[in-house]
């Protein structure tokens, strides 16, 4: 009897539209074409006139212009990593997914389920759900809708 190994989800681009750019380990960069997959390990840009959505496992990306992301997942995780720019997610609340935004030049984390937020290097919007964020050496602070979140001034406004 082999044993079987459980797939990592990979994202898959759902619109595209400008420049906007994937870098796939191993390949190369690709355009983020509707259909294409976008594999752990990859990196997302998207230029000045360019946007996209991606999704994987209920988790669902609109990319902004002028973004640059990581993205790593697992079976009931999608992390990401924002360098620059701003992100629109939603998390399906039918699905076990989760996903974690780690901002690292400002050292955030923010992890949503069951949740739709926006986020730039300026604030947390949470739209619907719950959203939690932490820094480190400061407490979790855990967001309810309808909120804003000041990464600028790091108090929650409501």
């Amino acid at each position: 009897m082999s044993a079987q190994t459980t797939p990592v989800p990979a994202f898959e681009v759902i619109a595209s539209s400008g420049q906007t750019e994937v870098l796939i380990p191993g390949q190369g960069w690709r355009r983020a074409v509707v259909g294409r997959l976008i594999p752990a390990g990859s990196i997302v840009t998207t230029w000045v006139d360019a946007d996209a959505t991606i999704g994987v496992s209920g988790v669902e990306v609109q990319i902004s212009p002028l973004t640059h992301l990581t993205i790593q997942t697992n079976d009931q995780l999608v992390e990401t990593v924002l360098e620059t720019g701003g992100l629109v997610v939603r998390v399906d609340r039918i699905h076990p997914a989760r996903i974690v935004v780690v901002m690292p030049a400002q050292e955030y984390r923010i992890e949503a389920s069951n949740a739709q937020f926006a986020i730039d290097r300026r604030a947390i919007v949470v739209s619907q759900g719950e959203v939690r964020v932490s820094r480190s050496r400061s407490p979790e602070v855990v967001l309810e809708a309808p909120a804003t979140y000041s990464l600028l001034l790091h108090s929650p406004r409501r």
